[in-house]
Protein backbone atom coordinates (compact mmCIF):
# COMPACT_ATOMS: atom_id res chain seq x y z
CA UNK A 1 0.00 0.00 0.00
CA UNK A 2 1.27 3.53 -1.02
CA UNK A 3 0.22 7.36 -0.34
CA UNK A 4 1.24 10.18 -1.70
CA UNK A 5 2.93 13.16 0.08
CA UNK A 6 2.77 16.76 -0.98
CA UNK A 7 5.77 18.74 -0.09
CA UNK A 8 5.75 22.63 1.06
CA UNK A 9 6.82 23.70 -2.19
CA UNK A 10 4.10 21.99 -4.54
CA UNK A 11 6.27 18.35 -4.96
CA UNK A 12 5.12 15.30 -4.66
CA UNK A 13 6.62 11.93 -3.88
CA UNK A 14 5.47 8.33 -3.01
CA UNK A 15 6.12 6.44 -0.13
CA UNK A 16 5.18 3.25 1.44
CA UNK A 17 1.63 3.74 3.38
CA UNK A 18 3.06 1.53 6.47
CA UNK A 19 6.17 2.93 6.60
CA UNK A 20 10.18 2.03 5.27
CA UNK A 21 10.65 -0.99 6.97
CA UNK A 22 7.71 -2.37 5.52
CA UNK A 23 8.42 -1.51 2.01
CA UNK A 24 11.46 -3.13 2.42
CA UNK A 25 9.46 -6.32 3.65
CA UNK A 26 8.05 -7.55 0.36
CA UNK A 27 11.04 -9.74 -1.34
CA UNK A 28 9.62 -12.60 -3.32
CA UNK A 29 8.79 -12.38 -6.93
CA UNK A 30 6.44 -14.39 -8.80
CA UNK A 31 5.85 -14.04 -12.74
CA UNK A 32 2.30 -15.64 -14.48
CA UNK A 33 2.58 -16.33 -17.98
CA UNK A 34 0.31 -17.96 -20.32
CA UNK A 35 1.44 -20.78 -22.37
CA UNK A 36 -1.88 -20.75 -24.60
CA UNK A 37 -5.41 -21.09 -24.39
CA UNK A 38 -5.64 -23.33 -21.23
CA UNK A 39 -1.95 -23.91 -19.83
CA UNK A 40 -0.25 -21.06 -17.61
CA UNK A 41 2.84 -20.86 -15.90
CA UNK A 42 4.41 -19.36 -12.63
CA UNK A 43 7.83 -18.06 -12.07
CA UNK A 44 9.64 -17.68 -8.53
CA UNK A 45 11.84 -15.55 -9.70
CA UNK A 46 13.28 -14.02 -6.67
CA UNK A 47 12.74 -15.41 -3.44
CA UNK A 48 15.20 -15.30 -0.15
CA UNK A 49 13.72 -19.36 0.89
CA UNK A 50 13.03 -21.24 -2.41
CA UNK A 51 15.21 -21.83 -5.79
CA UNK A 52 14.44 -20.64 -9.13
CA UNK A 53 11.15 -22.61 -10.23
CA UNK A 54 8.67 -23.14 -12.76
CA UNK A 55 5.13 -24.61 -12.36
CA UNK A 56 2.73 -25.33 -15.40
CA UNK A 57 -0.66 -25.41 -14.36
CA UNK A 58 -4.39 -25.23 -15.52
CA UNK A 59 -7.34 -23.34 -14.07
CA UNK A 60 -10.12 -25.98 -13.72
CA UNK A 61 -13.59 -25.58 -11.49
CA UNK A 62 -11.63 -27.23 -8.85
CA UNK A 63 -9.13 -24.69 -8.95
CA UNK A 64 -5.28 -24.40 -10.34
CA UNK A 65 -4.23 -27.93 -10.88
CA UNK A 66 -0.43 -28.64 -11.44
CA UNK A 67 0.88 -30.11 -14.56
CA UNK A 68 3.74 -32.26 -14.09
CA UNK A 69 6.57 -31.91 -11.74
CA UNK A 70 7.47 -28.43 -10.82
CA UNK A 71 11.32 -27.80 -12.33
CA UNK A 72 13.35 -25.94 -10.26
CA UNK A 73 16.61 -24.53 -11.33
CA UNK A 74 20.35 -24.51 -9.67
CA UNK A 75 21.91 -21.23 -10.00
CA UNK A 76 25.46 -21.01 -11.10
CA UNK A 77 26.63 -17.55 -11.07
CA UNK A 78 26.38 -14.30 -8.46
CA UNK A 79 24.44 -12.43 -11.91
CA UNK A 80 21.67 -15.39 -11.34
CA UNK A 81 21.94 -16.98 -14.36
CA UNK A 82 19.66 -20.66 -14.62
CA UNK A 83 21.81 -23.68 -14.41
CA UNK A 84 21.25 -27.39 -15.13
CA UNK A 85 17.89 -28.08 -14.42
CA UNK A 86 16.67 -30.66 -11.51
CA UNK A 87 13.18 -32.11 -12.05
CA UNK A 88 10.59 -31.99 -8.94
CA UNK A 89 10.71 -30.46 -5.13
CA UNK A 90 13.76 -29.68 -3.72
Amino acid sequence: MFCSVSGPSGSSCVTAALGNTWSHSVNTRLIFQSLGSERRQILIAKSPLAPFASFVYTIEKEGLVLQGSPKCYATQDTAGTPGPVRQGQE
